[in-house]
């Protein structure tokens, strides 16, 4: 977009955006020459003298503004006015996940289509009703004009929430074998564990138990009590054998089912380097 003809008026209703807002210009155009005065309805009136700052800068420079003071409350209405979520842990914990949402790359094509960001899609609803002949109100504007976003972030809240049951839904999953783990005697005293797809699993003495075996062991167990079955091999193995100590070896201590293991076994389960494991 083109330079301002001239002078140019934004009002501000808040002291503290507006002055965020003339820092950014600042970082656009060092030069840039701003005057201010308080105005009797309009709050604070700002004054853009210089030509050389660009409708597009300053469109810009609202988006931060937006960004920095009033995107997270947007974000929490959504969560109490449409998801009715009043527990302030609750409520941040989905803004969370919401931010988490908004940063991944498949949720961005499905959320703003053909433009590349969140900020981007928020310059293109303000630029639509932004005239440069006419002041620029930035509450009316964040107020009026940013409805099509409500529902981009309504979508993305929801995908937030969803993420925050699949987390309770695991961790109650987790506890529960936890539980009946804590609650059993061990009926060896340690397993070795090779990450593998599905984990391999070796008694103390090196043999590798085969799958029939572990199957055999795990008629044994109420795994349809944590939603397991014996075609389940990474899990359900180590609750049949039950071991007193388990030790994973590998290379990934951050993937995801041996994270899930050494969540059950905690103080009972060790991450060890792939080259220290001993059978091979």
């Amino acid at each position: 977009m083109g330079m301002w003809n001239g002078l140019k008026v934004v009002y501000f209703q808040k002291e503290e955006e507006m002055n965020y807002f003339c820092d950014v210009l600042y970082r656009y155009h060092k030069k840039v020459s701003l005057q201010f005065r308080k105005h009797e309805h309009w709050g604070r009136e700002l004054y853009i003298h210089d030509r050389d700052v660009t409708v597009s800068q300053v469109i810009r420079a609202l988006v931060d503004v937006f960004m920095a003071f009033r995107f997270r409350t947007f974000i929490e209405r959504i969560i109490r006015d449409t998801y009715y979520y009043e527990d302030r842990v609750e409520i941040d914990r989905i803004v969370t996940l919401t931010d988490g949402v908004l940063r991944d790359p498949y949720f961005q094509a499905m959320l703003w289509k053909k433009f590349s960001s969140l900020t981007e899609y928020i310059y293109f609803l303000l630029k639509t009703h932004i005239q440069t002949s006419s002041p620029i109100h930035y509450d009316s504007l964040i107020t009026f004009c940013l409805h099509p976003l409500r529902s981009c972030l309504t979508e993305a809240v929801g995908f937030g929430i969803d993420e925050m049951k699949r987390e309770e839904e695991y961790q109650n999953f987790v506890e529960s074998i936890r539980e009946y783990v804590r609650r059993q005697r061990a009926k060896t005293a340690c397993v070795h564990v090779l990450q593998h797809d599905p984990f391999q699993f070796f008694s103390s003495s090196g043999h590798r138990y085969e799958p029939f075996e572990l199957k055999r062991l795990m008629e044994d167990i109420p795994l349809y009590s944590f939603g397991l079955t014996t075609d389940e091999m990474n899990l359900a193995p180590a609750i049949a054998l039950l071991p007193e100590q388990i030790y994973i070896y590998g290379d990934h201590p951050t993937e995801a089912k041996t994270v899930t293991l050494r969540n059950i076994f905690q103080e009972r389960c060790s991450f060890i380097s792939r080259n220290a494991f001993p059978f091979l």
